[in-house]
């Protein structure tokens, strides 16, 4: 996840290379994860961080990623009741100063992530 603050209120918020989890096993109690091979249950916060919480890493190798390059908002709806909006972006933000120059999939002007323009909704 990569991050750049504006100074007051000139600033963004901007994703790009983040991981979706995989789907909550029904095995396992309600919102517990079911581990493979040996059948262990764990918390959906330990699938996808990073660390191998089963036998065979089942808790880290199905986590989808998503750079906004190939689909274009990964699944992800826009919320029409909200005052911010996500827009797709390559390049620099709108607002001087703020956002990245560069995305984290090619680190080019290139490649595209997705920001909210948080000076003003």
């Amino acid at each position: 996840f990569i991050s750049i603050a504006g100074n007051g209120r000139l600033g963004d918020i901007a994703l790009d290379d983040f991981q979706f989890s995989p789907k909550v096993m029904p095995s396992c109690r309600y919102s517990q994860f079911t581990c493979e091979n040996n059948g262990k249950c764990i918390k959906p916060s330990q699938v996808c961080d990073f660390f191998n919480d089963c036998p065979l890493k089942s808790d880290e190798v199905r986590c989808g990623t998503c750079d906004f390059e190939r689909w274009v908002t990964c699944g992800w709806n826009q919320a029409d009741d909200d005052d911010f909006d996500w827009i797709r972006q390559r390049g620099n933000t709108a607002s001087y100063g703020t956002g990245p120059g560069v995305d984290a999939t090619f680190g080019t002007d290139q490649g595209h992530y997705m920001y909210v323009e948080a000076s003003y909704p």
